[in-house]
């Protein structure tokens, strides 16, 4: 908790710290496009900030909104520094970024043949993870192993107790 926290903190520093520089280095045009893409992006964030606990926020989509603000001062954070890195480097840095994080996307992919394998691998990874055991539940239960689903059920629900997880522990039983 503390790591991530940390690197968060770093990463909302750094964007004051450009704020400050933008405000002294460019006009009060530039800035205020830099306040108002900052606004953009907190508020693209603020349902997600976990003030009222949320379920299942693991979700691309959700930050479509607030992306469009960090790209946007990000621009406006372009026009203060000044790099001497030559266009085909960055294109070259861009090219490998895409092509390292398509083919984590083929590979994470292939995962999904089902739900059912989908859930198995996750849980794979991350023990706690209710949702997977809950969805490991649900295809042992449709493939008719109901005593090997009751354990998946019965852990899921004692980590997160909701209808869906007390459901597939009762049909299990």
């Amino acid at each position: 908790v503390l790591i991530p926290l940390i690197i968060d903190l770093a990463i909302a520093g750094l964007f004051i710290y450009f704020g400050i520089r933008i405000r002294h280095k460019l006009s009060k045009k530039k800035y205020h496009t830099y306040l108002f893409f900052t606004v953009w992006a907190v508020i693209g964030l603020v349902p997600y900030m976990q003030i009222i606990p949320l379920d299942m926020t693991a979700c691309e989509a959700w930050f479509y909104f607030s992306m469009a603000g960090l790209l946007g001062m990000i621009g406006v954070i372009s026009l203060t520094v000044k790099t001497n890195i030559q266009p085909i480097w960055f294109i070259l840095i861009a090219s490998l970024l895409i092509i390292g994080l398509g083919v984590r996307t083929a590979i994470r992919g292939t995962d999904y043949r089902s739900q059912y394998i989908l859930a198995r691998h996750d849980m794979a990874v991350s023990k706690g993870d209710y949702s997977a055991m809950n969805n490991v539940s649900e295809g042992l239960i449709n493939l008719g192993k109901f005593k090997d689903a009751t354990g998946y059920a019965q852990r899921s629900a004692n980590i997160y107790p909701t209808v869906s997880n007390y459901d597939n522990l009762g049909v299990s039983l």
